[in-house]
């Protein structure tokens, strides 16, 4: 059942296993905070939530911001993908392949390699 504190109108479509959370307060509700943590937890439902980030602090979200904050801070679920290539006749193809490992690395160590990544990108634009 979902919460009714008039904060936030909830939904679920059976269909696609989505639940929407649109918050129309700039309060959050206790009641719907917890709930929303709640529908997180699970694996089973994809959960949507539409206005809790109209008031954020853009400053907040830059690069620098975030390595200060939680830089030292562990991410648990890094996804992995590796390069598979392969050969269709005299054609050669490359394709990104999700392996079945999860790593874990400090946050700013996954941000030093996002600049990484965007460096080696913009060269090979150059080139």
């Amino acid at each position: 059942k979902f919460p009714e504190t008039g904060h936030c109108t909830w939904s679920y479509s059976n269909d696609t296993r989505v639940v929407l959370a649109n918050f129309h307060s700039e309060t959050l509700h206790h009641d719907d905070q917890n709930f929303l943590l709640r529908m997180m937890e699970r694996d089973d439902i994809t959960v949507i939530s539409e206005g809790l980030a109209g008031n954020l602090d853009q400053s907040l979200w830059t690069v620098g911001s975030i390595s200060c904050r939680i830089g030292s801070d562990f991410h648990h679920k890094i996804r992995v993908f590796r390069k598979n290539r392969y050969k269709v006749g005299k054609e050669e193809f490359e394709q990104l392949v999700e392996t079945k490992e999860w790593y874990k690395m400090r946050v700013s160590e996954y941000l030093r390699y996002l600049a990484m990544v965007c460096d080696n990108q913009m060269t090979r634009l150059d080139q």
